[in-house]
Formats: C-alpha cells, structure tokens, sequence
C-alpha cells in the first residue's frame, strides 16, 4: 500500500495498493523494512518470510509505474541496505517526524512461550522442511555472524529432522538477541510497555489477546 504523509498533522492517507510478494505467492508475508533511493525513484521492501526484495520503481506524480519482485534475500531479511557508487549507504526514506512519533509511541508487548512460538513459525516456514537444499544456503549467509561450528550444528538438527529443536535454537541464538537490541535501542517506551499474554499458538488464543487489549484502550482516557 502507498500512503502520502502530511508533515503538518504526521497522518498518513491510502493513495495506492500493489503487493510486495511475487504474483501466485499464497503464504503467510510482512514486509519488515522499506526504504527509498536517494534520488526518491525507487522504493525497496524486505519481504520477510517470502524471502525477497521488493523493488518499486515512482514516477514524478509518486504513483507506482512498475515492480520487481525477483530479488532473492537471506533467510527472512530484516533490512535492506542501499548503496551507490560512491560507496554510501542510502538513507532510510521514512520521515523524521513519523519515525520520531512512531518511536515515542507507547508500547505493546505480545508474550508467548517458546513452543507456541515454534509451532507459529514451523506452520510459516513449511516450506523449508520440503526443501532443505535451500535451507542450508540461507543459513551459509549467517555464517559471518554466527561462525561455522554453530551453523553446522543447526544443520546437523535440519538434518534429521529435528525442526522444534532446530527453530527453538534459532529463535533463542539469532532472531531473539537481534531484536531484543534493536527493540530497545529504538522504542524508548519499551520499559513502560504493557504485556499481553498469548496462550497457544491457535486463533482463538490470538483472538482472545486482541479482545484484551482493545478492551484495555477503550478505558484509557483521550
């Protein structure tokens, strides 16, 4: 969706709806960064759990004339990285007073336990039991963060189909510490944030937390 922002109020406004997946994509997506080129022509997504950058090419009027969805990422990107050919990293194109309301915003904490979790992602990701050859090459990308041994080790689990084993550690030794600095370092609320608990992985346990929690904004004063 492409939205124009007013810098006077910080209100965003639908102005255009394009998918950020490839064409005939039916899984389960969100996009976890988008940013702009720095002559503002280009808009690319990391699409997280489509595995993908999304590349959307603008025109003068800031409509969305073409698309490409072809580029493959590492597993689950988290960024995207710009770079021109004088060697510098392009800017992220949210403003400064959106991001700066976003980031001052109060916080919720959504907790669940670690085999809920597991289920929630081996349910996304089932297409990476059917296929481990790909598998193994996205997590060769980590190697530069996590060393050989223990890429092998998450391997060896993959291996034998120990998945529950095998995503637990993931989530404990990569995805977790990653989002836990970044978290903390941007939502300055973050200490202050209210925790909703989830049950299980099923609907009915999502459900029940959404009810909880708009509940809980319909007592807050204006």
């Amino acid at each position: 969706m492409f939205w124009v922002f007013n810098p006077a109020t910080g209100a965003l406004s639908p102005e255009q709806i394009i998918p950020s997946v490839p064409p005939g994509f039916t899984g389960t997506d969100f996009t976890s960064e988008i940013r702009v080129s720095a002559d503002g022509d280009f808009v690319y997504g990391a699409n997280r759990l489509n595995d993908t950058i999304s590349v959307f090419k603008l025109k003068q009027s800031d409509k969305i004339i073409n698309s490409n969805y072809g580029l493959k990422a590492t597993l689950a990107p988290l960024t995207v990285s710009l770079t021109v050919p004088d060697g510098k990293i392009g800017q992220v194109q949210v403003p400064e007073a959106l991001i700066a309301r976003m980031r001052a915003s109060a916080c919720v904490r959504l907790e669940t336990d670690t085999e809920a979790r597991v289920t929630l992602l081996l349910q996304e990701y089932e297409f990476f039991l059917k296929n481990q050859e790909s598998l193994y090459q996205q997590l060769d990308c980590l190697v530069s963060l996590h060393g050989r041994e223990r890429i092998a080790e998450w391997k060896a689990l993959a291996a034998r189909d120990a998945w529950r084993e095998f995503v637990a550690r993931l989530l404990l030794e990569h995805y977790d510490p990653a989002y836990r600095r970044s978290s903390h370092k941007n939502f300055v609320r973050l200490a202050d944030a209210r925790s909703v608990r989830v049950a299980s992985a099923d609907e009915a346990a999502f459900s029940r937390a959404a009810q909880l929690l708009l509940a809980s904004a319909e007592l807050q004063p204006a």
